[in-house]
């Protein structure tokens, strides 16, 4: 029969593995969903750069993607198969360098950085004017 202080190191190295363990299982949890949101982001901004409206709202609204920040989310640039020419440009960027007003506003309002909308719709209004 074993003695209390052999049990109980016994009892400690268990619970030290299985702390191990979960460690380790909470970090491919992670890298799972990072995998699937940078996925699910760059297919986001495939669709602005290709002009569908419809699915960066979808993205946006639906998915949860964060108009927000560039294509690459810190920490997720290895996760990436392509990388965008400008990885500073946010969907923002991206509707306005295409011209499309009405996404544009759309991202305003679901933005939050409004005043950078306001500027790049006067932006826009105005070359569309010249």
């Amino acid at each position: 029969m074993k003695d209390a202080a052999t049990r109980k190191k016994e009892k400690a190295e268990r619970k030290r593995e299985k702390a191990k363990q979960d460690r380790q299982s909470a970090a491919k949890v992670l890298a799972s969903q990072q995998e699937k949101m940078q996925a699910l982001r760059s297919k986001v901004f495939a669709a602005a750069r290709n002009g569908d409206a419809d699915a960066v709202k979808r993205g946006v609204w639906e998915e949860d993607v964060d108009p927000s920040g560039g294509e690459i989310k810190p920490g997720c640039g290895h996760l990436v198969r392509q990388e965008p020419t400008d990885p500073q440009e946010t969907l923002l960027h991206i509707a306005a360098r295409l011209g499309n007003k009405d996404l544009l506003e759309w991202l305003g309002s679901h933005s939050t950085f409004p005043f950078l909308v306001a500027y790049l719709l006067r932006l826009l209004i105005y070359n569309i004017r010249r």
